[in-house]
């Protein structure tokens, strides 16, 4: 949000934010409020409203964790679904105007909503949900990232390679004019992905990716050139297991990262200074039954 905080999503749909350093604040939405499985969490920049994306729905809560409003529905693979319908719904992006884009996996394409805001006297400000546009993406499409020209990056899920097939990153305006492959460089190999967990844009157009199969983090220029990895398999710091969701906090670009089955999120700062939320039952839950989903913090900052 406005102040760096972090906002943490477990496989139990439960949201914990803590502060920029990984302080814990509260926990804004209980386990089991949000419904089914819950995918990826998003900040809106002008309300810091929180977004959780699940199978059919985006749903929204205020600041203070009370729900407004769900965005969607459900809707089958391909041709037959609606606008507006999802069929998981995963990645969230905001631009600089405030359109919201959202993966819709199985459909394979982006969504484009406008949630201007409306007066409701039950819940004070929901959303009007408006649909405004879509476009077909890739076979699948769950990570999107966007950059500070409000391109709009798209990766599918790490099965996409699991089938054979390579995990490009498309670029798109948002409009969804693709502007061609920005990166595409599945493999094993020094500076390729094998299993993508997450992409970030910085503010000068650096690319992370994480690769979650290698738990390391790469980072590739505005060109899609290769620059350097980031930390290696383990529980050490630097360390990590099933590496998802990079975020760069603007309030002091540091990177925010979810260590997923080391149940943690590592704050990287600069390249060296590292900070742990500490993994105790009052923010962390440590059982092997939960582990944490993504990480977010508010891009406008």
């Amino acid at each position: 949000d406005s102040s760096g905080n972090i906002y943490v999503l477990d496989s139990t749909g439960r949201v914990q934010k803590f502060d920029s350093q990984g302080g814990y604040l509260s926990t804004v939405i209980p386990a089991g409020d949000v419904g089914g499985s819950a995918y990826h969490i998003a900040i809106q920049p002008t309300t810091e409203n929180i977004l959780v994306s699940s199978e059919a729905t985006v749903k929204v809560y205020n600041p203070s964790g009370v729900f407004i409003s769900a965005i969607g529905t459900l809707g089958l693979n391909g041709a037959s679904a609606g606008d507006g319908d999802f069929n998981h719904a995963r990645g969230m992006v905001f631009d600089s105007s405030g359109y919201l884009y959202v993966a819709d996996l199985f459909n394979g394409r982006i969504q484009k909503f406008d949630l201007t805001e409306i007066e409701n006297p039950d819940f004070g400000t929901t959303y009007s949900g408006g649909y405004v546009s879509q476009w077909a993406a890739m076979t699948y499409v769950e990570f999107l990232a966007i950059d500070s020209s409000d391109f709009i990056y798209a990766s599918p899920p790490n099965e996409a390679a699991e089938n054979g097939s390579t995990i490009p990153i498309i670029k798109y305006n948002n409009s969804g004019i693709s502007q061609g492959t920005f990166l595409d460089q599945f493999g094993a190999d020094p500076g390729q992905y094998y299993e993508v967990g997450g992409i970030e844009v910085t503010s000068s157009g650096d690319m992370y990716v994480a690769d979650k199969y290698f738990n390391k983090l790469l980072r590739y220029n505005s060109s899609g050139v290769y620059q350097e990895t980031l930390g290696s398999s383990g529980s050490g710091l630097d360390q990590y297991s099933n590496i998802k969701s990079p975020k760069i906090n603007p309030i002091d670009s540091s990177l925010v990262i979810a260590d997923t089955n080391n149940h943690r999120i590592q704050i990287l700062n600069d390249g060296s200074k590292i900070h742990n939320l500490i993994p105790s039952a009052d923010v962390i839950n440590t059982a092997n039954s939960v582990s944490l989903v993504r990480s977010t913090v508010n891009p406008a900052g």
